[in-house]
């Protein structure tokens, strides 16, 4: 999934999806200080027509361009998960997905233990666009964590399954980080009660 879904950035490596993507580029320089062209822009400008259009061409295309683009979908990310929710939904989104990474971070020692993320502060005069590329920015500095060997970035438990396949430079296989909640909990015979079962679950190709 890692490998054929997500695409990497160009000037950091890290991987995102499409559309995550073409939000980060916004906001990540290379290395000299430049700022990368987005990807939608690159391709508007990579296509080309060698012969010269006929005027009845040229004016469809000016009526083409002229024409207001569709209006995106007002919506916000979410700065714990990384996700977009529509505008009227971000808070209640943002209280249970709080909830959600109190309860994971508890199972975990408390050396280990993560506060959840806090959100970036909209800035005076800055609009929707800018406030969600600095989240996203934040997100995937605070919260994904990076592969010891290709350096990628995954949530926590992706990168436990990432690291099962993922290989070093030198060919050999990484070791699979154990889930710090599953390496401090005692063994099956010193625990006063069974632990329950971990789900049988399959990770989604797309």
């Amino acid at each position: 999934w890692n490998d054929e879904v997500l695409l990497p950035c160009e000037n950091c490596g890290r991987t995102f999806l499409p559309d995550r993507l073409e939000i980060h580029l916004k906001s990540c320089r290379a290395a000299d200080g430049s700022q990368p062209v987005s990807p939608r822009t690159s391709t508007n400008k990579s296509v080309s027509n060698p012969a010269t259009p006929s005027s009845t061409t040229r004016r469809s295309l000016r009526e083409r361009n002229s024409s207001n683009p569709p209006a995106r979908p007002n919506t916000v990310v979410c700065h714990i998960c990384g996700r977009e929710f529509g505008s009227a939904s971000i808070e209640i989104h943002t209280a249970q997905c709080a909830r959600k990474w109190e309860a994971n971070e508890a199972l975990k020692p408390k050396a280990q233990r993560r506060p959840v993320p806090e959100p970036v502060q909209m800035g005076e005069g800055e609009g929707k666009e800018e406030y969600n590329e600095k989240t996203l920015k934040k997100w995937n500095d605070e919260v994904l964590l990076p592969c010891p060997n290709c350096a990628r970035t995954f949530l926590p438990d992706r990168l436990e399954i990432h690291a099962r396949s993922c290989k070093a430079a030198d060919g050999s296989a990484a070791s699979p980080p154990r889930s710090p909640a599953l390496s401090s909990r005692p063994s099956t015979r010193e625990a006063k009660s069974p632990v329950p079962a971990r789900p049988n679950t399959v990770v989604c190709h797309i």
